[in-house]
């Protein structure tokens, strides 16, 4: 009759107490439907009647009894659970004073501690005091409490799997998504909702999320809350990320542990308390509100075999006109420096002289007729060639580019042109300011770009924000290239700010560690600006200096092309391209070079060679490379004689058997390409 008793009191105790525990989290988590609910309840109630059937086992294990004390007793602490009838019924309980009303449940917690310890002492000690008896009982509970636990796992499970389907979503592609100027491969994620990510072949490595507010957005929050849980909530984090108006705000690196396969990703306003995380349960949110996420970025760590690179390149930076004892005054005092500690490529040509042409191939090391990039055809890139940030992103590199391409008059390097391609952060913002020297005219001063220090200002944001992991930064400035000014001038202010941006690099804690490599896609001719060729040497001739810490600086005569860049680089870090490269290691000294420019439809080539530079219209369609006209010569000049501000001496009629090897030069290239072939020049 007791046990049947004891049995009733039990299951009265354990629902008392799942239904207080079910109203609880009923506040606190998102419960889906009624199923989960059930299943919930059921948990909390076999988990609580497994902590008091062990009691039992535990008791008759130690000191076996045949008294009745022990469980008489443990009817009564069951019964200690009516103390939250009030709360359960939400009676209006007359407190002395109204405070009281807001720890009521801890008021009847307490009360409920009390009785029930007390009467758990009494059968304690009323099992030590009875008379002694046989051990086999106490199997019985044993068994007990093992059903009641397994019960407890089981619907503990499938409460915790309904409750994380509810909020998993289908985590679909990232999308190329905008806050302020900058785009990032992201999706749209609301809160309290749970993403599932693949973080397999990534243990040892840091995760890295970007998160921004949606555009739009009436009331944007300053700060979130991202919950990163690993593999089934074996490792769980939560990182603060302040965010900033109109803009992507990166997290704190998140460790990935060895061997995790997947990791669930959140994010709340609010902070989650960490039981609530660790459980795997994630808290009611019904606010409607989304936040842009992108990631998971992979970092690995800054060291040896992963130095960061900073690319800057500069439309219209002339070679020979920043070059020494050409001028009575010196333009570019911080770019002169910082050659002086870089090793210098001193015959350094474009591929092209248009700017999507040149930067496809800084980026991947092969020549436009290979890339797709030329007169205004933006690829696409052949299916198994990547670029440079592409791969050094797939090893761990914090990647972004800032490449003014968004000029109202001039776009080119835009969101969705392909130059995107690998990279964290894109941003082609080119901001435009009104020119105030006009504006006491009465016509409106037509706006024009705020200045390369908006560009080099980000780029710096960007290093300093990464420093605990390899960055490869792309700068390009297009100050230099506009028009309406004089070319000192405008050469000077963009020296003077870029030597600022230098000095600043050198504070940083990643200083030791960093490539730093100038260049430009094309050179402005200023002393010969209306009557300079597409593909004359001044404009062909384009600065390349690449610091490397640590390393002596070098100086290289001989030709090299603005694709020997890109493998070089790769080189660095440790790794090489997996399609084949028109360019070469710069550093390969006892590698020759002759590079070729092409430019125009029909194309028009340039070959420089060791002695001279021949130029010639192939009369061909580009890409195709069928034949419409008739193949005309147009320049060779001997480089032995050339002198930078002079006009070229044109040797066609003096040499005519150079030229004509130099055309079977081209002819060859040309050859190789309508064969398919990756011919290195």
């Amino acid at each position: 009759m007791l046990l049947s008793l004891y049995i009733l009191a039990l299951g009265l105790g354990s629902g008392m107490i799942a239904a207080c525990a079910r109203r609880l989290l009923a506040s606190l988590l998102t419960l889906p439907d009624f199923r989960t609910e059930m299943l919930l309840t059921a948990a909390v109630a076999a988990a609580y009647a497994t902590l008091q059937l062990s009691y039992l086992f535990a008791i008759r294990f130690l000191k076996p009894t045949r008294s009745r004390v022990p469980l008489a007793a443990e009817l009564f602490s069951q019964l200690s659970v009516l103390a939250f009838l009030p709360w359960l019924l939400q009676l209006q309980v007359p407190w002395p004073h109204p405070a009281l009303l807001k720890y009521e449940l801890l008021i009847f917690l307490g009360l409920f501690a009390a009785v029930h310890g007390f009467f758990k002492l009494v059968s304690f000690f009323g099992s030590l005091q009875g008379e002694s008896g046989p051990l086999w009982p106490s199997a019985g509970w044993a068994f007990a409490a093992a059903a009641c636990c397994f019960g407890a796992y089981a619907a503990g499970a499938s409460a915790s799997s309904a409750l994380k389907a509810s909020v998993l979503m289908d985590p679909g592609a990232p999308k190329p998504s905008c806050a302020g100027s900058a785009f990032a491969q992201a999706r749209t994620l609301p809160e309290g909702a749970l993403l599932q990510l693949d973080t397999r072949g990534h243990g040892g490595q840091n995760i890295e999320f970007l998160c921004a507010n949606p555009p739009g957005t009436a009331e944007p929050l300053d700060a979130i809350t991202l919950a990163v849980a690993f593999d089934s909530m074996a490792k769980t984090f939560q990182v603060e990320v302040p965010l900033a108006e109109d803009a992507w705000a990166a997290s704190a690196l998140i460790p990935v542990p060895e061997g995790a396969s997947t990791c669930l990703l959140s994010w709340n306003a609010e902070r989650i308390p960490p039981w609530i995380l660790q459980s795997g349960f994630r808290p009611a949110v019904q606010s409607g509100r989304s936040m842009q996420v992108a990631g998971p970025a992979f970092r690995a760590h800054a060291g040896p075999g992963f130095p960061s690179f900073l690319l800057i390149t500069i439309d219209g930076l002339n070679a020979e006109y920043i070059a020494n004892g050409i001028f009575d005054r010196d333009p570019a005092p911080a770019l002169r420096a910082f050659a002086a500690r870089a090793s210098v490529m001193e015959a350094a040509y474009t591929t092209a002289p248009e700017v999507p042409a040149a930067c496809m191939s800084l980026l991947t090391g092969v020549h436009p007729l290979l890339h797709g990039y030329l007169n205004g055809r933006q690829g696409p890139l052949p299916a198994k060639m990547m670029t440079l940030p592409e791969l050094l992103q797939a090893r761990g590199y914090a990647t972004a580019a800032f490449t003014e391409g968004d000029d109202p008059e001039f776009p080119d390097l835009t969101q969705g042109s392909g130059f995107d391609r690998g990279f964290d952060l894109f941003d082609p913002e080119c901001r435009m300011t009104q020119d105030l020297k006009a504006l006491p005219t009465l016509r409106e001063a037509p706006p024009r770009p705020a200045g390369p220090e908006i560009t080099l200002d980000k780029g710096a944001a960007w290093l300093a924000a990464h420093e605990k992991s390899p960055c490869f930064v792309w700068l390009r400035l297009r100050d230099l290239a506009r028009g309406g000014r004089d070319y000192d001038t405008a050469l000077s202010n963009l020296d003077r700010k870029l030597g600022t941006f230098l000095e600043h690099l050198g504070t940083l804690p990643l200083q030791d560690n960093l490539v730093i490599a100038i260049t430009s896609p094309y050179a402005l001719d200023p002393a010969m600006p209306a009557a300079t060729p597409a593909l004359s040497e001044p404009v062909l001739h384009v600065p390349l200096m690449i610091y490397v810490p640590g390393d002596t600086p070098k100086r290289r005569a001989g030709p090299v092309s603005l694709e020997d860049l890109a493998p070089t680089l790769l080189l660095l870090a440790k790794s090489s391209f997996p399609h084949e490269c028109t360019g070469a290691n710069l550093f390969d000294f006892s590698r020759y070079r002759e590079p070729i420019a092409i430019a125009g439809d029909p194309l028009v080539f340039s070959i420089r060679t060791k002695h001279c530079r021949y130029t010639w219209d192939s009369g061909r369609e580009p890409f195709t490379y069928t034949a419409r006209e008739q193949d005309v010569p147009i320049e060779l000049i001997d480089m032995d004689t050339y002198h930078p501000g002079e006009a070229p001496l044109n040797t066609l009629g003096t040499h005519p058997a150079l030229a004509e090897l130099c055309r079977d030069r081209l002819l060859r290239f040309l050859r190789d390409l309508e064969k398919g072939k990756d011919r290195k020049p």
